[in-house]
């Protein structure tokens, strides 16, 4: 699922069967969604994810990441699941809000990207 005004629960998505598969669980309270503009934190344990290699060279893909303009959109009170692999967020008052998600589901795999701005 991509992001955007009429996503996740601005679009109905929580404690439906789309919700019972994505890797993160949705809030239903509180402001669901922000225009502002922010960077996104790469999790240092994952950054090696093959969803994150923009570049083959290591030295390269970290430059690329950094290099980035900032993401505008951000899908707000959605919290990672166990089962998931936050490949990047945003951190915002100490926490980090899942914006990459995976998750092995079934005998596929899920994924959220929690901005409009892809």
């Amino acid at each position: 699922m991509i992001g955007g005004e009429l996503s996740f629960q601005s679009g109905g998505y929580d404690r439906t069967p789309i919700e019972d598969i994505l890797p993160v669980s949705m809030q239903k309270a509180g402001q669901n969604y922000s225009n502002e503009e922010f960077k996104p934190v790469v999790e240092k344990k994952l950054q090696h994810h093959p969803i994150l290699r923009l570049e083959k060279k290591e030295s390269f893909n970290l430059k690329t990441w950094q290099s980035l303009p900032l993401l505008n959109g951000l899908n707000l009170g959605l919290i990672a699941k166990p089962s998931s692999h936050v490949l990047f967020g945003y951190k915002r008052k100490g926490s980090l809000i899942p914006v990459l998600a995976v998750q092995k589901t079934g005998k596929g795999r899920t994924a959220v990207l929690a901005t409009d701005s892809s």
